[in-house]
Order: structure tokens, then sequence, then C-alpha cells
């Protein structure tokens, strides 16, 4: 009996010592993803050094329902995690911001104007920003420049003033895949 108290005595003491160890502010987020926890939030960290690089894609599903929810700190949490991001982590966040163009293109612009000033995600690739559809339009060039259009009219329905240049040089971007679409389909 005492041999069996021994092991499961033996067995948690790894959770213990996790137990004891505060959240950080990702992790706080990830329980409760309010606007007001996610404005604390700067990197995406673990206090589990040893969580994987698939735990951090998987909790950024919970991000993206909140982002796709026109959450602006949610979005502005978004911006920030791109620049520390890169490879597949950097590219869901890409497909996560553009997804919400057509949603709230004058969000986006704000988040991305907001991002840019405060020097917090510098945007060196736009392309990657705008033109990521995600997975489900490789190889669907139609549905890609179908979805390109519809973007390019969400952002051209934003007149705010202060957005105009950026709404613009998105746009611009967005115009030249059109363009590479027509000529790879011939329309």
């Amino acid at each position: 009996m005492w041999m069996r108290a021994l092991v499961v005595a033996v067995a948690l003491l790894p959770v213990a010592g996790a137990v004891g160890a505060e959240a950080t502010p990702w992790e706080r987020y990830l329980e409760l993803p309010t606007p007001e926890r996610a404005a604390k939030v700067e990197t995406a960290s673990y206090t589990d050094s040893e969580a994987s690089s698939q735990r951090l894609l998987d909790d950024f599903a919970l991000l993206e329902v909140q982002v796709l929810s026109r959450d602006a700190e949610a979005v502005h949490l978004a911006f920030r995690l791109r620049r520390e991001s890169d490879g597949v982590a950097g590219e869901i966040l890409d497909i996560m911001l553009g997804r919400l163009i057509r949603i709230d293109p004058q969000l986006f612009l704000s988040g991305l104007q907001r991002a840019r000033a405060q020097g917090s995600a510098p945007v060196t690739r736009l392309d990657a920003l705008l033109g990521n559809h995600g997975s489900v339009f490789v190889d669907r060039i139609a549905a890609q420049a179908f979805e390109t259009e519809r973007r390019i009219e969400a952002l051209l329905g934003v007149d705010d003033p202060a957005l105009r240049e950026l709404r613009d040089l998105c746009v611009a971007k967005l115009r030249e895949d059109e363009e590479l679409y027509r000529s790879i389909t011939g329309s």
C-alpha cells in the first residue's frame, strides 16, 4: 500500500512543479482570451520550456477565433506575434490576418498601421500577409483569383483618410497578384 502511495507521489512531482509555476501572459490569454489579456501578451511563450512548436500552432487556432471575431486587441496581438514568428508560425499568422481583410478591412488596415507605427511588426513581405490564402487554395488558381478580387473590393470600401495610403499600397500589391492569376488562367 505504501509503495503505491510512493509511486503516485513521485509521479505527481512534475505536475506539482508545473502547478506552482506562474502562467505566462500568453498562457493566461489562452485560458481566457479577453481583449485585456491580449493587450498584455508580447510573445507566445510557455512556462514549460519543452512546449512543442505544434502546441503553439494549435493554440493559434484560439487566437484566430478572436481575430476573425473582430477583437481589435487580438488583431494587434497577432501582428505583434508576427515579429517573432517565421516558417509555419509566421505563415499561419499571415493567413489569419489576411482572412480578416474581407471580414473587416478597416480593422485589418488599422491593425497593420498601428503595428507599423510601433515598429512591432515589420512587414517586409506584404505579399505574404495579403496574398497567402491558405492551404485550401493551393492548386486552385481561379479560387485564389476570386479571393484576391474580394479582398481588393473590401479594401476599396475603406474610405478613412488616415488609412488611404496604406489601403492603396495593399490594393496595388493585390492587383499584382491578380495580374499573375490572369496570366496563368488566360482570362
